[in-house]
């Protein structure tokens, strides 16, 4: 009900640039950073998805023209096109299928306990709508179905979590394998050329590098509404959104058969500032209001939840308030050469302001036009978040908001890639230790974990990342010097439009 009479009064705003989104999965963004959009002084970086009337993306493959002969209309809708593109003066559409077939084997595996190399496969099949009614009304909706068999240490996070990474509840399917699905779906308004509005089931990102301290798309998507407003000729942009998260605790059993999930809502600010095109700083606050009590039940609206000014919430609730977590963050970015991108994140949620995350990272792209380069430390002490189960935690669906390793970790990211004439070759290596009180329910504490992946692939269509792929992944872990490992190959086809995140 809150988040329909907000959309109503978004509608009664009068509608008078062309908007949609971009995309946020690992290759569009290094197609946008190669054409170095981020020194755009109207494009804020650290706050995604972004609008695309707020970029120039004309060097960018996927939405720059297409200038290379394809002659026939079936060779243009695998290598350019979308599957569907209806373009009209006041109505544009374009729709995609969204697929990923994949067969695997392991060919080490000491988790399971089993001792057995066991086959593997991904079967994802959905479709992707996007579009524009008017001139400043856009849409987007997907939707896939999954089936998969999985490696032993992705088994394992689905026993402990109830959930796919990235998405939603699973399902028993077949032997050994899960059954998920997960769908996605925001509409848009653009009101005016500093004030935007948008409401939907989707995903955030507050942060400039692989991983983010503050808010991710790593943890499944929620019901929001959010708006943008742009000032002083775009060098500062405010973002606001209440977004509604839920655990897997269910309510106390009433007289349904199965009882819905306890509820809570959380209020994200995002201040950012960009004094000059190289230069962008953000100021993050995030305030999850406790809407259910265990021996008081539901508790009534927050409404001081609505209130669009930064950091005051935090300041009347204080960073350590029983029913309310408030936590507080910076991120920022400066790029000494339009390709280079030097960004971290300094995190809070202690009395004092006290540092309870960090993150220092590097991004070099287009090395010689086609070699890009990343590295990252991230670290996170105890008081970054509360356990998981906490009704005020930053969790939705059982995982991390924020950084997929939730509390008291230290990890280093690297990741290099070649991308030359569509033909792309990756190697990601993250190694991380866990504390004591590390907030995961899924991994053992005081754990080193190492996990590389080569991966081997041709793009087809940079539109919707239409792809063949085959790789190689190897994990290891060690606990209390025991050493286990965990290894198998993989071959697919696919097309991509978002992230997941099993390296960890």
């Amino acid at each position: 009900m809150r988040f329909l009479l907000l959309f109503f009064c978004i509608l009664s705003i009068p509608l008078s640039a062309q908007v949609y989104t971009l995309p946020i999965d690992g290759f569009s963004q290094l197609r946008q950073n190669r054409a170095e959009i981020g020194v755009q002084q109207s494009l804020h970086f650290g706050a995604k998805p972004i609008l695309r009337s707020d970029a120039d993306l004309s060097e960018v493959p996927g939405f720059a023209e297409d200038t290379v002969p394809y002659y026939y209309k079936l060779t243009e809708k695998i290598f350019s096109e979308h599957l569907i593109e209806l373009d009209k003066p006041d109505f544009k559409i374009y729709a995609d299928f969204l697929f990923d077939f994949a067969v695997g084997r392991e060919t080490v595996d000491q988790i399971s306990g089993t001792g057995e190399e066991t086959s593997l496969f991904q079967n994802t099949r959905g479709f992707a709508i996007q579009g524009q009614i008017g001139k400043r009304v856009f849409f987007y909706t997907d939707f896939r179905e999954n089936q998969g068999r999985y490696p032993s240490y992705l088994t394992r996070f689905i026993d402990s979590t109830e959930v796919f990474p990235g998405s939603g509840r699973v399902k028993p399917f077949g032997v050994g394998g899960f059954d998920y699905s997960m769908a996605s779906g925001v509409l848009g308004i653009e009101a005016a050329d500093w004030l935007n509005f948008s409401l939907g089931h989707s995903k955030q990102i507050i942060g400039h590098g692989y991983r983010s301290l503050l808010l991710s798309d790593n943890s499944h998507n929620y019901p929001f509404v959010a708006y943008e407003v742009d000032f002083l000729g775009e060098k500062i942009q405010y973002r606001y959104t209440l977004a509604l998260l839920q655990s897997l605790d269910r309510l106390p059993q009433g007289e349904t058969p199965e009882a819905i999930f306890k509820r809570k809502e959380s209020t994200w600010h995002y201040l950012s500032f960009k004094p000059l095109p190289n230069l962008e700083l953000g100021f993050f606050e995030e305030i999850l209001w406790q809407v259910f009590d265990d021996s008081l039940g539901s508790k009534p609206f927050n409404y001081r939840a609505l209130l669009p000014i930064p950091f005051l919430n935090s300041a009347i609730l204080g960073l350590e308030d029983e029913e309310n977590n408030a936590r507080v963050g910076i991120s920022a970015a400066w790029y000494p050469i339009p390709k280079m991108r030097l960004y971290g994140q300094l995190l809070s949620n202690s009395s004092g302001f006290r540092i309870d995350g960090y993150q220092i990272g590097g991004l070099w792209s287009g090395i010689f036009d086609r070699v890009d380069f990343q590295l990252e430390l991230n670290q996170s002490n105890p008081n970054a978040t509360v356990q998981p189960a906490e009704l005020q935690s930053a969790y939705h669906f059982n995982q991390p908001l924020g950084h997929v390793l939730g509390r008291d970790f230290e990890e280093l990211v690297g990741v290099i890639t070649y991308y030359h004439r569509r033909i792309y070759a990756r190697i990601t290596t993250a190694y991380y230790n866990l504390g004591d009180e590390a907030s995961n329910l899924w991994s053992l504490r005081n754990t080193e974990v190492s996990n590389s992946d080569f991966r081997l692939g041709y793009i087809f269509n940079p539109s919707c990342n239409f792809q063949i792929y085959t790789g190689y992944t190897y994990r290891s872990e060690e606990v209390e010097k025991e050493k286990l490992s965990n290894g198998f190959w993989y071959l697919g086809i696919k097309t991509s439009m978002s992230n997941i995140y099993s390296d960890f």
